[in-house]
């Protein structure tokens, strides 16, 4: 497991002002394969609720099956998303955040989930900070992995202006075999501790104008085995508006399902 320290000087760049506080793309897309094919499934802007400057979105169990044979290769459910422009919703920090929960059922299977580039106001003297946590579950009583799939062996990155950040968050997790399924292990990125860890780990600085924000996760499930985990990318103006992130963390969702 590895802390994320992230420094990045970012070409300036400016949104247009129609795009503030919007995805350019889909929210969020989920894509999975594994030995009995695969197949792309993407939460569109209309399936969430939007306000200006801001986007929530959960929903309940799909099935993922093969585009071709409509084999069921995993399940995903409780997944949700939430974004904020702090310009233009001041109550929550600027975020882009998601979670997740997937059962994988055809074998092995690799998982990538990442949002849209989210447009934003650019903040001066941005801070910002990344959190991810994982919990991985024995459903079958048979040891269970999950393992980073980027080609740094991570589970979780974000990006500023498109740019992927220098530090990238996890690697990978076991469950050994032999206990009384189900078993689940926890993994937490040291700096998610929030709202404790805001006193002892600092968002980092970030050079140059950010105009957009996204994150994404990918790994390789083990057959029949659970993953649930949670991320969340900040982006602050001032050390001071740190304290704006407790605000944030405890929002429910409870907009529109999608079936």
């Amino acid at each position: 497991m590895n802390g994320v320290r992230i420094f990045l000087l970012c070409a300036a760049g400016a949104a247009s002002p129609a795009a503030l506080g919007q995805f350019l793309a889909n929210p969020l897309t989920i894509t999975v394969s594994n030995a009995l094919g695969s197949t792309t499934t993407v939460i569109t802007a209309a399936d969430g609720d939007s306000i200006p400057g801001g986007f929530l979105w959960s929903g309940g169990e799909i099935e993922l099956r093969d585009d071709v044979t409509n084999d069921l290769l995993a399940t995903f459910s409780q997944g949700s998303v939430r974004a904020f422009d702090s310009a233009l919703v001041p109550d929550f920090p600027t975020q882009v955040a998601f979670g997740y929960n997937i059962t994988a059922i055809g074998g092995d299977t690799t998982v990538t989930i990442e949002t849209g580039e989210w447009q934003i106001t650019p903040p001066d003297d941005q801070i910002v900070r990344a959190t991810s946590s994982i919990a991985l579950t024995d459903l079958l009583d048979d040891g269970a992995s999950v393992v980073g799939n980027f080609s740094d062996g991570s589970i979780y990155q974000s990006s500023v202006n498109e740019t992927l950040l220098t530090s990238s968050l996890h690697s990978s997790l076991t469950v050994a075999a032999g206990g009384a399924a189900p078993v689940t292990e926890t993994l937490t990125d040291p700096l998610s501790g929030i709202p404790v860890g805001l006193a002892n780990e600092p968002f980092e600085p970030i050079g140059g104008s950010i105009s957009s924000i996204s994150a994404r996760v990918s790994f390789v499930l083990s057959e029949g085995d659970n993953v649930n985990g949670t991320t969340a990318f900040f982006v602050v103006p001032t050390p001071a508006a740190a304290s704006l992130v407790l605000a944030g963390l405890g929002i429910g969702f409870r907009s529109r399902s999608r079936a």
